[in-house]
Parts: C-alpha cells; sequence; structure tokens
C-alpha cells in the first residue's frame, strides 16, 4: 500500500513540477514575443521617420536643382 502512494505522490511531484516548468516557460517565451513586437514596432516608427526625412531631402534636392538651373 505504501508503496503505491510513494508512486502517486512521486507522480503528483513530478507533474507538479513539470507544470511550473511549463508556466515558467511559458511566460519567458510571451516576454521574448513582447519584446520582439516592441522592437518591430520600434522599427516601424524609424522607418516612417526616415521616410518623411528622405521626402524633405529630395524636395530640397528638386528646389535647390531649379534654383542653380535658372
Amino acid at each position: 500500500m505504501f508503496v503505491m502512494q510513494d508512486k502517486l505522490k512521486f507522480a503528483l511531484d513530478s507533474t507538479t513540477n513539470l507544470h511550473s516548468k511549463f508556466r515558467d516557460s511559458t511566460k519567458q517565451f510571451e516576454s521574448y514575443v513582447d519584446h520582439i513586437t516592441q522592437l518591430s514596432d520600434e522599427r516601424e516608427a524609424v522607418a516612417v521617420e526616415l521616410q518623411v526625412e528622405n521626402n524633405e531631402l529630395k524636395e530640397k534636392n528638386e528646389q535647390l536643382t531649379l534654383q542653380l538651373a535658372c
């Protein structure tokens, strides 16, 4: 009888341990995904800023080219 209880306790402890490890791994994965999402959002914001700056510089270049042509 005690052997069966010991095996049951061991199985329960193992399951609890695995559940805890799974929960920790899930939290770590979610944190990683959040970080990657944040980096992606930041990259997109920088890309938009650079595109705006690029358009402004193109416009200034065209203006200067027209001024030099006159």
